[in-house]
């Protein structure tokens, strides 16, 4: 557009008075600064800049300067440490709570803050629908921008757009709902001239025919020539503010980038404070202090807000599905890894065995008159997971467990059913030599200790029940060689392992806890990191309605996987459910609702998406270890105890084992133990959340 152009339409706007003007924003001795940990660096000093209604207002600066700031402060986002901000506020009283049915404010940051994998279409629908405009008047907005802004079709996918058409599409969503105050941030960069013109010429239409107002921030100050106001910034001061007629008569350059550098000269000799250069063809009123709740016109109580963000949560699940699917595969993997790889009877393991009595393997019967049944006992020890090495003497047996080729050797001797009988016979009166020949040496290598044991109680248990079948063979009674001890009930079968059993409900939780751990955490951060957040907030979403709306989503993708891990989990290892069924459901929804109390946790503490997403990863084998779910808490170092107890899944996987092992219910202390322990987790994180969510809303 010519300066020509933007002449008639001046000449033809309203002229401005200091009887009737009205603003839509005021600063007043404004102050703000970032507070870190070794200094505090002032962005904004003594701020005092005026933008009256139905104009646009050019704010100018180098990077750093704090025009972004300042535009955060107008929309809400972020507080003045000091000073006043007055905001859409015709009345000049100080406004508590603003009544519309949609929010006054259009925001385009700078950068495209959009969700790739939406249409255009999807995503405009969705801003529109969330600021309660109707479907017809949505689809006419979306047609009307779309020619406006030269869009390609409404259809095409977000990522297959360039970065001038991720543009429009941005600047198009800050215009969708017709706000009173549009507040763009760098809304030209990157755009070649046609549609910098474009831009411009709608902006001035829509401050000329609606009167609407523009605030647009610009690193180059002639960009702004088509402003009827421009702020020059520098170093957190507004140096010069006017119109580009008035900046260059007042300095005598010939054009705005000279003014700046004057003025930028200036304020190096001087030490320039911000009393800027005052112009008065608006009749800016500089000694007006004004009082303003800042957030207050962003509010917009809107019910339908909760219902429109669920209905994208799940559209953003849907198109992102790589990444949510790899987020919910790596705890599921990690979860199918340990239950393949622990809790299995071992297998494959070697074994030497050295029979002096007899070398064959096919034995008679057990019988009182067999003369070999050496080879019987060898027949019981034999298994599917063993495997029997025959040799010729006990050194090579010895040298084979010592070198490492085989995990035990089992040695009998010559005329060792000789003297196992004799020793039957005599008892206590038995003699050395029968003592001697009717012991059966095992060496067994413990550098492999559970391997060790396992063979160690293997070939125990083989031996007695060797022995009580030749005690019937000759007509003795069986329990004439059994120990003065004996077990009642054996609720833990060694040789059974039942580490499955035993280890599988802690995986389970774990799994089940730290999945939508991860899951909501994304969730959060990707919205925060591509700045949808901020334009959700100001389309007047409350940020405790975003939780809100993901709580929902995120709980029924949580119930259907956690339902569908429990279900699958029992089926297939064919575990054993001796308590209420129901009770094993609760707790495990109880759980995986304590891990999305926990992912909203991490996604309002953590400043980056990837330590959200690695936090409950790397937290999985640590869960494991402490959380009782391996090995006991009785086993732990004892320092180490009170802090296993105090872990959210401790507890829960003692009382999910009481229930399907034990076949316990509520009455249990240990049950009611598992479920006070995971409410008051989430009590705790909910608590934590609710107290930053009140700080930052």
């Amino acid at each position: 557009m010519t300066s020509q152009e933007l002449n008639v339409i001046r000449s033809n706007s309203n002229t401005f008075s200091d009887k009737r003007i009205s603003f839509a924003v005021k600063f007043r001795k404004a102050y703000k600064s970032y507070v870190t940990k070794s200094d505090a660096n002032i962005v904004l000093r003594n701020l005092n800049m005026t933008v009256p209604r139905g104009t646009i207002y050019g704010l100018v600066g180098a990077q750093g300067c704090g025009k972004t700031t300042v535009l955060y402060l107008i929309i809400g986002r972020k507080s003045l440490d000091s000073g006043e901000l007055w905001v859409l506020n015709d009345t000049g009283r100080n406004v508590t709570h603003v009544t519309k049915t949609k929010p006054r404010i259009g925001f385009m940051p700078q950068e495209t803050a959009l969700y790739c994998e939406f249409t255009i279409m999807e995503f405009m629908r969705y801003f529109g629908t969330l600021t309660g405009l109707p479907s017809e008047q949505i689809r006419s907005q979306i047609n009307f921008l779309a020619d406006l802004l030269i869009l390609p079709s409404v259809n095409s996918k977000i990522k297959h757009l360039d970065y001038s058409e991720k543009k429009r599409v941005s600047f198009g969503l800050a215009l969708l709902r017709e706000p009173e105050l549009l507040v763009l941030d760098e809304a030209t960069f990157g755009l070649d001239t046609l549609y910098k013109e474009i831009i411009w010429k709608h902006l001035v239409y829509l401050t000329r025919k609606f009167n609407a107002t523009v605030i647009i921030t610009s690193s180059g100050i002639d960009e702004l020539h088509n402003a009827d106001i421009i702020g020059i910034m520098r170093k957190g001061l507004l140096v010069a503010e006017g119109s580009p007629e008035t900046l260059l008569s007042r300095f005598e350059v010939e054009t705005l980038e000279c003014t700046f550098a004057k003025l930028s000269t200036q304020q190096d000799n001087r030490g320039v404070s911000n009393t800027r250069a005052h112009f008065n063809n608006f009749g800016l009123e500089t000694d007006y202090v004004a009082r303003y709740i800042v957030g207050d016109y962003l509010t917009d109580k809107n019910r339908g807000h909760i219902k429109v963000l669920v209905w994208k949560n799940f559209l953003w699940f849907i198109r992102y599905w790589l990444t949510n699917l790899s987020l919910i595969a790596i705890p599921l993997i990690q979860c199918a890894i340990l239950f393949i790889c622990y809790g299995r009877p071992p297998t494959d393991l070697d074994v030497a065995v050295v029979n002096y009595e007899s070398s064959q393997r096919d034995c008679k019967p057990i019988s009182c008159e067999n003369p070999h049944v050496a080879c019987n006992y060898v027949s019981y020890v034999a298994d599917h997971f063993i495997n029997l090495v025959d040799y010729q003497s006990e050194t090579e047996a010895l040298a084979s467990v010592i070198s490492g080729r085989h995990y035990a050797s089992v040695v009998l001797r010559e005329n060792y059913t000789a003297a196992l009988k004799s020793r039957m016979n005599s008892w206590q009166d038995a003699d050395n030599w029968d003592i001697f020949h009717s012991i059966i040496d095992v060496t067994c290598d413990f550098s492999k200790a559970n391997i060790g044991t396992f063979l160690k109680l293997h070939f125990h248990k083989g031996f007695r029940q060797f022995m009580k079948e030749y005690m019937a063979a000759c007509q003795r009674n069986r329990n004439d060689v059994s120990l003065p001890f004996q077990w009642k009930n054996d609720v833990y079968d060694i040789m059974n392992l039942g580490m499955t059993q035993y280890s599988s409900p802690g995986i389970l939780l774990t799994t089940i806890f730290l999945l939508p751990v991860g899951l909501t955490a994304f969730s959060l951060m990707s919205e925060k990191r591509e700045g949808v957040l901020d334009r959700t907030l100001n389309a007047g979403v409350r940020l405790k309605e975003i939780l809100i709306s993901h709580l929902i989503s995120n709980v029924v993708i949580m119930v259907l996987l956690s339902l569908t891990i429990t279900g699958t989990t029992i089926y297939l290892l064919n575990l054993t459910v001796n308590g209420p069924i129901v009770l094993v459901g609760a707790l495990v929804l109880l759980t995986g609702f304590c891990g999305i109390c926990a992912g909203y946790l991490l996604s309002l503490t953590c400043k980056s998406e990837s330590s959200a997403i690695l936090i409950p990863l790397a937290s999985y084998v640590p869960c494991v270890c402490m959380s009782a779910i391996l090995w006991p808490i009785q086993g732990m170092v004892s320092a180490l105890r009170p802090l296993a107890y105090a872990l959210p899944l401790t507890v829960p996987v003692e009382a999910l084992r009481s229930i399907m092992e034990g076949g316990w219910g509520l009455t249990n202390t240990m049950v009611c133990l598992g479920f006070v322990t995971i409410i008051l987790w989430i009590i705790v994180f909910v608590a934590i959340c609710y107290f930053l969510v009140r700080q930052k809303d």
